[in-house]
């Protein structure tokens, strides 16, 4: 395990010479301020590295990239969804909210249901957490911001919810009704 732990730091520190040689010092799209932050951010990454979970890692990744608020310069969250759990849902954005649009047979009563809050945090705190994850215009940022709902790892990673395994789920139904359902993750496929 000792020396498992150290490769994974060793690896880290590569991986984050190779993001700030090829990429953050290659890339022109940051204004000055938001160099200064993902230059500040990586440097406290590069000194917390051995102490994240891989979530909180590749999170943090996302974020330093996403300052660069295009649409273009991105840790995209299609990738990153593959390598952490997930719930038995998948919801998309519809405005500011966002909807059940797919279930497993025994959620297929949320069909149709605005998520209200996670762990008894709105839908706006998410949202915020998950626009920090992407840069680009507010619909774009909205199209991924499901990815991280659906993964509790992600969202415990964020400090957003309690437990990596699971959480609850409040969703106003289509017929009006308020329903709290704990929606245990599956591991990634």
């Amino acid at each position: 395990v000792a020396a498992q732990t150290t490769s994974v730091v060793e690896g880290r520190r590569a991986d984050l010479a190779v993001f700030r040689a090829q990429f953050l010092n290659a890339d022109k799209s940051y204004a000055a301020p938001a160099r200064a932050e993902a230059e500040r951010r990586l440097a406290a990454l590069e000194q917390n590295a051995p102490s994240l979970s891989n979530a909180a890692f590749e999170l943090e990744v996302a974020a330093i990239v996403a300052l660069a608020d295009n649409g273009h310069t991105a840790a995209f969250a299609t990738s990153r969804a593959e390598r952490y759990n997930r719930i038995d849902i998948r919801l998309a954005p519809f405005g500011t909210d966002f909807y059940v649009l797919k279930a497993s047979e025994a959620n297929a009563d949320l069909l149709g249901a605005r998520l209200i809050a996670i762990d008894g945090r709105p839908v706006a705190q998410l949202r915020t957490l998950a626009h920090a994850l992407t840069g680009g215009v507010t619909s774009w940022r909205d199209r991924y911001a499901p990815l991280l709902f659906e993964s509790p790892e992600q969202l415990h990673a964020l400090g957003a919810v309690r437990s990596a395994g699971g959480a609850s789920y409040r969703f106003r139904l289509a017929n009006g009704r308020m329903l709290t359902r704990t929606l245990q993750a599956r591991a990634p496929e």
